[in-house]
């Protein structure tokens, strides 16, 4: 009943902790309640056509042909005469929903969408669509309908073609394409006869969207550097050449229409797309029409170092290039609606060919719309945090946001209209800023209760596995079993050498690419029957197989065969443009099927059932690849049967059981409790080694965020007709296929070693529950844009950044075990003084979370008090530790040299009047010390509310004493350390030929030898480099603060307790 709360309990801890994740990070980034800004002056357009070339890479459309020709003549020519041209820089995901949004809406899209797949509006937001008069849509059906959706009123107007015409498996994807212009074609036609429709179209501020799909659909089936994709391009080319001129003729060529293409992604090679690279990121603009700056030509070398010009043979034509989102913005202002109260774009002024006063209003409404979203999320902030911890941002407060804004205007006013600009620049980046803080403000407080939860909840599990399941204080052989640790340790950095292999040969890139989809998938298909065959060979001479198991294996090893040829006919089939054919649809949903009840119906001895769910997942994974990445199930299944033979010898070479052929032993029978085992250290490398396997698994092939980015051709066999949620699925299940193989060999193990399956699922617990402390402690705000031009701006963060998270992972797993060890010894004045310093690593390690944020976030958000208290926190702690160390080094050399009489009469309650007087003493000098000293030299620094931790000119008005601690400091830990080490020498020569009444003085005088290398190793480094930097203070700043972080090593001298029982070298085995 224990063991099912434990585990209720932590399935609850768990889940909470995943909730947290999209408390934390998935929450939207929209606000409600702002009111539509418009420019007052006349715009220069009344209509607007937007293209988006769906999945159209910037290098595909504007790379000339080796003849010099462009595959997109038309466009070409309106880059070099008429037009404004740059590249359009996208956002992961690299999805067409999230595209869209922040072409249309000016936002990039709310994270919460993932949980509907990038189809449904969680949360209703405004577009340019909705703030158009009409607008009217011709393309896919997942994409146009969200926009209809979230519009006011009735006056988006969609047409799409059916969802089955999205098939990867189509004679021409082009089509969707020509679908598209056709349609557009007849709306005009039919307009010339249509009175009201007319009537509609000769209003203004109306948009026409054209979403053609082709392009990506090609992608995704022959690969952007098919001749299908390129030749799809050039008719989308000769397709928009055709409207314009129907447009104009039907608008009588009256000068009043703009156009934009663009595309919503790119794509990479390998025909995927939803991550981050170049490829994918880089898509093209081209605007030209009403209100647009022709193509101007330039002489000067433009400020782009990505050799793009030279390639695009461009150099020439002023590029400008834009965010994704300036591009709603830009759409708004050539038409005159409101921006889009949601959208974060920045008008790109270079794009348009007006007045500077009417680019300044322009500008000035840009500013004051996104100021209109910083206000509202200050006020929702605000709202929902008490009045006494609500920090605003402090470069736009209120008064700012009025100086600003009146400044602003009358600058305007006064016709001083580049001065207007500047400042309503600055005003839309620091709002822009002051967003990010507002929607990330709580984060910090939030992964630090993550982060505490997770370490209280590891510490308990790691108390529960010392309590209950091992005994490794009282083993009597801790030293061999230490060192065998960390012998096998060896074979993880083979482990790790081979996994670079892929990498280093060059493997990793080539696998992606699936021209040898049928050469791949037969050779996992043969690597499988030789597994097998092997395994049904050696089993007549060992454990014949049953004649039910033999005919099901043979079946299972004829159904992988037939898997591994199903993707060649697939292949075939597609490349003839014929379509997926029926049989292997069926075959393929029916191995899926059967993979999940096949292995059940085997035999119940493990071996047998091992090999049976290999088979079956095996056939699986085949139908789901396409490429190298076949291989990967075979070749992990053959480490796995190696990984278990191997266990078995090392726990035959240990002694502890015989040999128990895996054939013989049936996992169904009843389980001998005696047989049961307690844990051994070498159970921890078995749960490191089952961590890292599955890591393996994980990023064998791919990963769960690669599903982003899948290529749809691993689904072809199952289905070709784009369908998100399925497919995602099958990915899904492709991802989780090895896992399931290394947890099957995992039960293996432990079923062979005779552990109880609670033990290594507890240390398996405390080891992903560590890993995944470390990625939150980390990754918190590490994922904007400004975040990582930060990270680059300070290289030493990075470092501090390692440091004080290792510190507080490590620190606090060592401190509850060293509080679980000594919680029944009190009693001596050396344990209180160590206890004494333990107090000492807690509060200070309370303080290392706010520091790991400022070093992710390159920002202070609490008040300058705080970073005080905080900075000073960290040399109280190695003043302290200091003390504490010596008080325990000399009271045990005063035991060693028979100077008891002089401490006899110092009893316990001395020790705590001592320790009581001590803390009196910092808690009244360390405050006066922050208030009256830190931050009187710093320029300024005291105002400046986003920077901390930079008070070294203060150590200037105690230049001499700084001086002289750390001389002191210096001079008194090699002393110890000598006089240490001096004792460490006698005590081994004594009793170096075996146990003797001295081997309980020898283990403390080895742990005081530790504490006086701790000191030697953590404080004379920094303080002989502070004897340098009291001089060098401006330029060795930074530095000072690595050199400082290097001293809370310390807190990991608890560690030396762990093997307080046992005589390391004098007396081997006993205790």
């Amino acid at each position: 009943m224990r063991m099912i709360t434990f585990f209720l309990v932590g399935l609850t801890v768990h889940v909470v902790f995943f909730f947290s994740i999209f408390d934390i990070y998935f929450t939207s980034p929209l606000v409600h309640g702002m009111t539509p800004k418009n420019t007052p002056l006349t715009p220069p357009a009344s209509r607007l056509v937007l293209f988006v070339g769906d999945g159209l890479r910037a290098d595909s459309l504007f790379t000339l042909l080796q003849n010099g020709s462009s595959r997109a003549p038309y466009l070409r020519s309106v880059i070099e005469d008429k037009g404004t041209w740059g590249v359009s820089h996208t956002r992961v995901p690299t999805e067409s929903r999230p595209g869209h949004v922040a072409l249309i809406a000016g936002f990039y899209e709310d994270v919460s969408a993932v949980a509907k797949g990038w189809k449904e509006n969680p949360v209703e937001f405004d577009s340019v669509f909705n703030e158009s008069r009409h607008t009217w849509c011709w393309g896919s059906p997942d994409i146009l309908p969200m926009f209809a959706k979230g519009a006011s009123g009735d006056h988006v107007y969609t047409h799409t073609y059916p969802a089955e015409e999205e098939d990867f498996a189509s004679t021409d994807a082009s089509r969707l394409d020509s679908w598209v212009f056709t349609q557009v074609k007849s709306f005009f036609q039919s307009a010339k006869s249509n009175s009201s429709l007319r009537a509609s179209l000769l209003e203004d501020k109306n948009v026409l969207f054209l979403h053609l799909l082709g392009i990506d659909t090609n992608g995704h089936a022959h690969r952007p550097m098919s001749q299908e994709y390129l030749d799809n391009i050039a008719l989308v080319d000769t397709g928009v050449a055709e409207l314009v001129s129907i447009v104009e003729d039907f608008f009588g060529h009256d000068g009043r229409t703009a156009y934009v293409f663009t595309s919503d992604h790119g794509m990479t090679n390998w025909g995927s797309h939803g991550a981050g690279h170049p490829s994918e990121t880089l898509t093209p603009l081209v605007v030209w029409g009403a209100g647009v700056q022709k193509a101007h030509r330039v002489t000067e070398p433009q400020p782009y170092d990505d050799g793009f010009l030279q390639d695009w043979k461009l150099e020439h034509l002023r590029r400008v290039d834009v965010n994704q989102a300036d591009i709603a913005t830009l759409m708004a202002s050539l038409i005159g609606v409101p921006i889009p109260v949601n959208s974060v774009g920045v008008l790109p002024l270079l794009y348009l060919n007006n007045t500077d006063q009417f680019k300044a209003e322009s500008l000035y409404t840009n500013a004051i719309q996104i100021l209109e979203q910083f206000k509202m999320k200050m006020i929702q902030k605000k709202e929902t945090t008490l009045s006494f911890l609500f920090t605003p941002y402090p470069l736009l407060t209120e008064s700012k946001q009025a100086e600003f804004t009146h400044k602003a205007r009358i600058l305007i006013q006064l016709e001083k209209y580049e001065d207007a600009i500047s400042l309503c620049q600055s005003l839309i980046s620091h709002a822009l800023e002051g967003l990010v803080y507002y929607h990330t403000y709580d984060r910090f407080f939030l992964g630090c209760s993550v982060v505490l939860g997770f370490v209280g909840w590891t510490s308990y599990v790691v108390l529960i596995i010392l309590k209950t399941h091992a005994s490794l204080n009282r083993h009597p052989s801790l030293l061999k079993q230490v060192v065998s640790f960390f012998h096998r340790a060896m074979l993880t950095v083979g482990l790790a050498v081979l996994s670079l292999w892929p990498f280093l040969s060059g493997i990793f890139g080539k696998a992606k690419v699936t021209y040898d989809v049928c050469l791949h998938s037969a050779c996992a298909g043969l690597l499988t029957l030789f597994t097998s065959a092997c395994y049904m060979w050696s089993s007549r001479q060992r454990a014949p197989l049953h004649l039910s198991d033999r005919q099901q294996f043979v079946t299972q090893m004829l159904h992988v065969t037939v898997c591994a040829y199903v993707p060649y006919l697939t292949h075939s089939s597609l490349q003839q443009k014929q379509g997926l054919p029926l049989l292997n649809q069926i075959i393929s949903w029916a191995t899926l099927a059967s993979s999940m009840v096949v292995p059940l119906l085997s035999s119940t001895r493990i071996f047998h059932r091992l090999l049976s769910i290999f088979l079956s997942l095996t056939a699986t994974y085949l139908l789901l690849s396409t490429g190298s990445e076949a291989l990967f199930p075979p070749v992990l299944s053959w480490l796995m049967f190696v990984w278990i033979n191997i266990e078995q010898e090392a726990m035959l070479a240990q002694g502890v059981s015989g040999r128990q052929e895996l054939s013989t032993i049936d996992f169904s029978a009843n389980i001998d409790i005696t047989k049961i085992r307690q844990l051994k250290l070498d159970d921890i490398r078995r749960s490191y080694f089952f961590v890292f396997f599955i890591i393996t698994a994980f990023f064998g092939t791919g990963n769960i965020a690669s599903i982003n980015s899948f290529d749809p051709a691993s689904v072809y066999c199952f289905l070709t007709v784009f369908n998100p949620f399925i497919m995602g699925g099958l990915m899904m299940w492709k991802v989780i296929i090895p896992f399931i193989i290394v947890m099957c060999s995992f039960e293996t193990i432990q079923v062979a070693t005779q552990l109880s399956s609670r033990s290594l699922f507890l240390i398996v617990l405390v080891i992903s529950d560590l890993m995944a402390l470390m990625n939150t402690t980390i990754s918190q705000s590490m994922q904007t844009t400004a975040m990582t031009h930060q990270l680059v701006k300070n290289k030493y963060h990075s470092a501090l950044l390692v440091i004080y998270s290792v510190v507080l992972l490590t620190g606090t797993i060592s401190l509850s075990l060293m509080i679980y060890i000594m919680k029944s010894n009190i009693k001596s004045v050396t344990s209180i003084a160590v206890l004494n310093l333990i107090f000492t690593h807690f509060i200070f390690l309370l303080t290392v979370p706010f520091r790991i944020y400022y070093y992710c976030a390159h920002k202070w958000i609490f008040s300058m008090g705080w970073c005080k208290t905080v900075s000073s926190m960290i040399h109280t702690h190695m003043y302290m530790s200091f003390i504490f160390y010596v008080i325990i080094l000399i009271m045990r050399l005063m035991a060693f040299y028979n100077k008891d009489q002089w401490i006899s009469c110092f009893q316990r309650i001395h020790a705590l009047l001592v320790s009581a007087v001590v803390w009196i003493v910092v808690l009244v000098t360390v405050p006066c010390i922050t208030a009256f000293s830190y931050g009187k030299r710093q320029g300024g620094h005291e105002n400046n509310s986003t920077h901390c931790f930079q008070f070294g000119k203060d150590i200037e008005i105690a230049r001499v004493f700084n001086y002289i601690t750390s001389t002191v400091i210096i001079v008194v830990a090699i002393v110890l350390t000598a006089l240490q080490a001096n004792v460490f020498r006698i005590l081994y020569r004594k009793d170096r030929h075996g146990c003797t009444s001295q081997q309980q003085d020898f283990g403390a005088q080895f742990k005081s030898l530790c504490f006086a290398l701790i000191m030697v190793i953590c404080f004379i480094p920094y303080h002989m480099f502070r004897l340098y930097y009291i001089d060098n203070i401006d330029s060795m700043q930074e530095i000072n603060e690595v050199f400082l972080s290097m001293t809370t090593f310390n807190c990991l001298d608890m560690l030396t307790f762990m093997g307080r029982r046992t005589c390391y070298r004098c007396c081997p085995g006993k205790i």
